[in-house]
Parts: structure tokens; C-alpha cells; sequence
């Protein structure tokens, strides 16, 4: 994690330390599955008591080749095959349109999604289908306390008649790539958009020594336990909760929010608005950053109450600080890789790159060694050169070898 931001917040309760006991992944990919697998386990069954909070969420984890970011998802797929939910998981999703058939049909979905820069790059493409995936994702996410209507198509006679709305869809998604590739694949338009904003995006810490898997069938059985307790969870508990299933908006619980909680909340609330406000003057990458900070520390607050005590759930000055500082935390991480990895122009790229080559050097390469990586002509490299003095980005080192020629560059941006 960079120090700039602090460090990921621990997690709360029980549930979602199930994941971060494998010894086999990331301590941080196995957080956000484990908050996944929450989310999805309380969306459509519980809100708060204010604010009209809804748990689902997105969640991109980021992490090296070979570092585990399967094993979370193994996890997720294990709990939900173990309590019957296994027709809930999507892994892979080919258009908008096969998305939302799939989200009319079984209501909530968990998309449990490997190499999710494959899916990024298609929709940063030509290619309709894919155009309409990301704009169904910004949807949803919206429409997780209102509706969904399907869109108008043709229905082939003797077809079954789908139900043309979805109440309260809830759509969680579980995302793993590498940095390299992910950032790679998210545009600017992505950003500005409101795509990014609706993500949690975690970078894990670099690659360790290999440990030995567990095997999924000696998880503690308390993990199957609750998320059983949950799969079968009505409100009020006497309800069936059958009109959710026929196309009606489900019942939910109301879950109660403690008076200093609520005071708390509404200050997080000024603050977020005051953070998009004043960046919003300089930068409006970052301000794009804070639009819904507030609304997704409401839905981690539920996810942190529901894990906290499943059976009693509540929502104290504890889940909103956890959930305050996640995304805090998160926002300010983003907008940090978003500056070193996200270009606005092919030249703004080039920049970037040789910021990140003299980083990975100490901050200090010679003009000859920056060439050679770059692999551009040496007029680019001058006119690069020239632009990232003028811009304060780098500043010339005489070496004494060389007389008076700047043979050192150094980034004067932190390390």
C-alpha cells in the first residue's frame, strides 16, 4: 500500500475474516471477496433505518500474476454452491443485454469477475454490445433502491414472457486484474463517466513467497452457517416474501442507526460534499472521485453491521468510521494511481511512462538509460525532455564525469 494513503482499514466481525485466513492470497484481495460476499448475501434483505442505503457493490482487486487473486473468488463461488445460490454467479459476461436478461431473471447477481481489464478494454471499444454493458453498470448501481425496466426488444412468439421490471436490483461485482493491465484498459471516459467512482479499487501488496492452498472444504463451518442465515432470511421473519419473487419490490429490514451514528453520518456528509466542491475547482479528476463516497460508506456500513453481529444488526459510530475511512482512503488512492497510470493523450502517456521508469529507479536515471527504455525517437525524447523540465516534473543533475552536460534526471514528484 502507499504510505501517502495509510493502510487498508481492518475488517470487521467474524464473516469477513473468513477470507483473510488463507494463508495462499493477498490479506487485501481477501478482504474485498469477503466484503463481496457480504454485500451479495444482504442485498434485497436489509436497508438502513436512514438514507436508503443498499448494500451491493463494486470491488476491484489488483494485485501481481501469481499473487492469489483466484483463491477469493473460489472462496465466494464454495459459499454459494454450499447454500444453493451457485445460479447466481456470473464469471464472464459477453454484452449489456445478456447482463440485464440475467439480472430480470434471478434479481441479484454476483459477478465474480477474473482479468476484469478484458471486460474494460471491450467497452472502451467500438462494439455496441459492450458500449451497453458499461452503461447497464452505471445503471444499476443507481437503481439498486428504485427499478430496473428491460429494454424494448423483440419477443419470438411462443417465447416465455419475461417480467418487465426488476424491483431493487442488486448487482455486486467482484473484479481481479494486474495494475499493469487494468489501468492499461481504464480510459478517461471511464473516469468522467462515473464508472470508476462506483468502484472500490484496491492495489495489493507486492508478491510474496509462496504458501500452500487450503483446501475450500475445511473453511469453518460458522462461515457456511451464516451465510445460510442469510440465504434464507425473510422480514419480517414470518413473511415468504413470495411478491418480491413475482416482480414486486422486496421487504426489507430496516437496519437501526444509533444517535451518535447518525450525527456522525451527517458530518461525513458535509465533508464528502465540501471535498467535491473544492476539487472541483482544480481537479476535476479527483472531484469525480468523491460524488459517491457518502453513498458507499452507506452501503459498507451495512455490510459492516451485517457482518458484525448477523443477527442483530446495527449500524454505531463504528461502522461509519470504518466505513468513512475505506473510502476515504480509497478515494485518495485511486486519484493517486489514477495521476501516475491514466493518460489524457498519447504524449501525456510518455510522460507518464518516464515518470514511472524513474520512479521504479530511485527517482534518478541517466538521459541515455531513460532513451533506451522509452523507445521513442531522440526528437520525442527531447521534446519529452523539455516538457517535463518545463512542467517542474524532472530537473537536470550535472555529473561531474561529463562536464557540463545534464547526464542524471530526477522526478521531483514523491516517490
Amino acid at each position: 500500500m502507499n504510505d501517502a494513503f495509510g493502510r487498508l482499514p481492518t475488517a470487521p466481525g467474524h464473516h469477513l475474516q473468513a477470507d483473510a485466513e488463507s494463508e495462499a492470497t493477498h490479506r487485501q484481495l481477501a478482504l474485498l471477496g469477503a466484503i463481496a460476499l457480504q454485500s451479495y448475501l444482504i442485498s434485497r434483505k436489509v436497508t438502513s433505518e436512514i438514507g436508503a442505503f443498499r448494500p451491493s457493490l463494486y470491488l476491484l482487486g489488483l494485485a501481481d500474476t501469481g499473487a492469489g487473486k483466484d483463491y477469493p473468488r473460489a472462496v465466494n463461488q464454495y459459499v454459494l454452491n454450499m447454500i444453493g445460490e451457485n445460479e447466481q454467479v456470473a464469471e464472464e459476461c459477453s454484452s449489456g443485454e445478456a447482463l440485464e436478461d440475467l439480472i430480470l431473471d434471478k434479481n441479484r447477481i454476483m459477478f465474480n469477475a477474473d482479468e476484469i481489464n478484458f471486460t474494460l478494454a471491450n467497452m472502451s471499444g467500438t462494439e455496441s454490445r459492450y458500449k451497453s454493458l458499461e452503461s447497464l453498470l452505471l445503471k444499476l448501481y443507481s437503481e439498486a433502491y428504485t427499478a430496473h425496466r428491460r429494454r424494448i426488444r423483440a419477443v419470438q412468439r411462443g417465447a416465455p414472457i419475461q417480467s418487465p421490471v426488476v424491483y431493487e436490483p442488486a448487482l455486486v461485482l467482484f473484479g481481479t486484474s494486474t495494475p499493469q493491465r487494468f489501468f492499461r484498459s481504464l480510459t478517461l471516459d471511464m473516469i468522467e463517466g462515473g464508472l470508476a467512482s462506483r468502484c472500490i479499487i484496491v492495489t495489493g501488496e507486492p508478491r510474496g513467497r509462496g504458501q500452500d492452498r487450503k483446501e475450500l472444504s475445511t473453511m469453518p463451518d460458522g462461515i457456511i452457517d451464516i451465510a445460510k442465515y442469510w440465504h434464507e432470511y425473510t422480514y419480517p421473519p414470518a413473511a415468504q416474501n413470495v411478491l418480491a419473487d413475482a416482480g414486486y419490490p422486496p421487504t426489507l429490514y430496516p437496519i437501526p442507526v444509533t444517535l451518535a451514528a447518525r450525527e456522525q453520518l451527517a458530518r461525513f456528509r458535509t465533508y464528502c460534499d465540501d471535498q467535491n466542491i473544492e476539487l472541483s475547482k482544480t481537479n476535476h479528476i479527483a472531484s469525480a472521485m468523491w460524488t459517491r463516497t457518502y453513498e458507499t460508506a452507506g452501503r459498507l456500513m451495512l455490510v459492516y453491521a451485517c457482518s458484525k453481529n448477523h443477527a442483530a444488526p446495527v449500524i454505531d459510530t463504528d461502522a461509519v468510521s470504518w466505513a468513512s475511512n475505506f473510502v476515504i482512503w480509497a478515494a485518495g488512492h485511486l486519484v493517486h494511481m489514477i495521476s501516475q497510470n491514466v493518460a489524457e493523450s498519447p504524449f501525456h502517456a510518455l510522460i507518464l511512462k518516464a515518470s514511472n521508469l524513474l520512479r521504479d529507479s530511485g527517482g534518478k536515471l541517466t538521459k541515455r538509460d531513460l532513451y533506451r527504455r522509452m523507445h521513442i525517437s531522440t526528437r520525442d525524447m527531447d521534446t519529452l525532455i523539455q516538457t517535463m523540465q518545463e512542467s517542474e516534473l524532472i530537473e537536470p543533475l550535472i555529473n561531474v564525469s561529463t562536464g557540463n552536460n545534464p547526464s542524471y534526471l530526477v522526478s521531483l514528484k514523491s516517490l
